[in-house]
């Protein structure tokens, strides 16, 4: 989803309804994990910045290069 929507801010109840296809519990921290591991994954953006951003009690967005 991060590819597809690049710059735009995915919800956690977006991400997880649509990534692991079920109904959205705010105590579910799965996706928090899966974010985990894309951010390792990735690794920092060529500057040095964050590649997934966390925007605190809304969800997350891919800071795509040189569109910050």
């Amino acid at each position: 989803m991060f590819f597809e929507f690049p710059g735009q801010m995915l919800t956690r109840d977006k991400l997880v309804e649509r990534v692991l296809d079920r109904k959205f519990s705010p105590f579910d921290r799965r996706i928090d994990f899966h974010i985990t591991n894309l951010r390792r994954k990735l690794g920092p953006q060529p500057d040095g910045g964050e590649r997934i951003r966390s925007v605190r009690a809304i969800g997350y967005l891919y800071a795509w290069p040189g569109k910050q």
